[in-house]
């Protein structure tokens, strides 16, 4: 009898319990190793410091989640989180316009980080052959071949005494995240590292919860709120905030400053900064709503792509993925959505064969991560690359918290991007008032839609005839 084919994954997170929910279809034995204890009910780990602020599956990101885990959604409203059409039931403001509310069919979850991922580690634990060796670093990688061939991954309990061991494996996956130390791991095995892009974000957060009272809102799940430096509709938005609902009756509110600036952590600066805001909501909050935690900041320097998909030599029996992989702009909350997309995607790869996974998955995975990472870098500097990445840093400003950097949109120089810009304008205003526009802008956000939507002849005509009401 042939030994049980075995698959670890370093890193018990979001990517890597999805990531297990897809080796177990193919694998006998799927082992996660994680260095944190797992909480025995939602709560923020040490390996998690995000956890603490505004988060939600986007809608790209719900249908991937509920293909690989059938009933994942139910189960989570039954836990507390909140489904959500994202453009009725959410109001986004994009350069101090709202755009219009309206019944789109693009779903959301709206919830806790650590509640959808204990939704998730539950599920995924459950399955035959899955185990979580928790309380463990990944220490180096085990192979055989003269580094050709991955056989394990060396792992040392967290606690005094422990010896290392090897767990061995067919597959190993890296998915412990942007701190990943997969390069490092592979020039001890006599590998090149990939090369990396970078987008300085100087991105700072500052969160806080507060009770969720009924009828606050208008009953609405939240606010995404973009602003610009002196006035609300600058093309360079600098900070803003997002306000979402989540389980226990609460709203997180999350502030986020670019460029090195700090929100305010005290309660008269975050006052003040709320009534800056184009519309009412987060000043509401702040200014009605029971406080119920401290504010909590977390501080995001730069998104982080590496591009494992350029490598000419890679060793068999790895693989990267999740932010270990391509660490996004946290502003934009495409995160979870994009972990579950990358697993989709090895699941589809794996039903092809096994043979050069790892190539394979780097390649479909680049073209996977063009837009978000289009959007991560933003539509300022957008106009240097083709029209089909243009929309990505449109719906940058959308989403997230403003940008400044990024590719796409077919134009370029000076007038270029003034042409562009004043086209960002005009959608943005025309949006307010036309709810066909705001789904299109929305459906790019969630990752549903390509960019191209936005510059067909009709959103274009829309956009010149600055919106219309009328039914589509």
């Amino acid at each position: 009898m042939n030994a049980p084919n075995r698959a670890v994954i370093v890193g018990a997170s979001i990517s890597g319990l999805l990531t297990a929910r897809v080796l177990s279809d193919v694998y006998d034995q799927v082992t996660l190793v994680d260095r944190d204890v797992m909480p025995a009910s939602p709560g923020i780990r040490r390996g998690v410091p995000q956890g603490r602020h505004a988060h939600s599956l986007l809608a790209a990101g719900c249908a991937a989640v509920e293909d690989l885990l059938p009933g994942f959604t139910g189960e989570a409203v039954q836990a507390g989180a909140l489904s959500v059409d994202l453009q009725q039931d959410l109001h986004w403001y994009c350069e101090g316009h709202r755009l219009c509310p309206a019944p789109s069919g693009l779903p959301g979850l709206v919830a806790s980080r650590p509640l959808v991922e204990e939704v998730i580690r539950t599920r995924v634990a459950a399955r035959p052959g899955v185990q979580i060796v928790a309380g463990c670093d990944a220490v180096g990688l085990a192979s055989a071949g003269r580094g050709q061939r991955v056989t394990g991954v060396t792992i040392m309990p967290r606690r005094d005494g422990a010896a290392s061991s090897v767990l061995p494996a067919d597959l190993v996956v890296d998915a412990t995240g942007r701190s990943s130390r997969a390069p490092l791991w592979m020039a001890e095995l006599g590998y090149h590292g990939p090369a990396e892009e970078q987008c300085g974000l100087g991105a700072s957060f500052a969160s806080r919860l507060y009770r969720r009272e009924p009828g606050a809102l208008g009953g609405r799940a939240g606010s995404t709120v973009i602003a610009g430096p002196g006035s609300p509709r600058s093309p360079r938005p600098r900070h803003g905030a997002m306000l979402l609902a989540q389980e226990g009756g609460t709203f997180v509110l999350t502030t986020v400053s670019l460029g090195g600036t700090e929100p305010p952590a005290d309660d008269a600066g975050l006052a003040a900064f709320s009534r800056r805001l184009p519309g009412p909501d987060v000043a509401e909050v702040t200014s009605t709503a029971a406080r119920l935690s401290k504010i909590v900041r977390l501080r995001y320097p730069r998104g982080i792509w590496r591009r494992y998909d350029q490598l000419t030599r890679f060793p068999a029996g790895f693989l990267v993925t999740g932010d270990a992989l391509c660490s996004l702009s946290p502003v934009h909350a495409q995160g979870m959505s994009v972990a579950a997309l990358e697993a989709s995607l090895l699941r589809r790869l794996l039903a092809e064969g096994p043979q050069q996974l790892a190539p394979r998955f780097f390649t479909a995975a680049a073209e996977l991560l063009r837009v978000p990472w289009a959007i991560t870098r933003g539509p300022v500097q957008a106009c240097s690359g083709s029209g089909a990445e243009a929309g990505g840093g449109v719906v940058g400003s959308v989403v997230g918290v403003g940008a400044h950097g990024g590719r796409g949109g077919g134009v370029s120089g000076r007038s270029g991007r003034a042409d562009f810009a004043g086209y960002l304008g005009r959608l943005y205003a025309a949006a307010a008032g036309d709810p066909v526009l705001a789904a299109a802008l929305l459906g790019v956000a969630s990752l549903v839609n390509s960019p191209g939507v936005l510059f067909t002849d009709e959103i274009r005509s829309r956009v010149r005839d600055g919106g219309s009401t009328a039914a589509s």
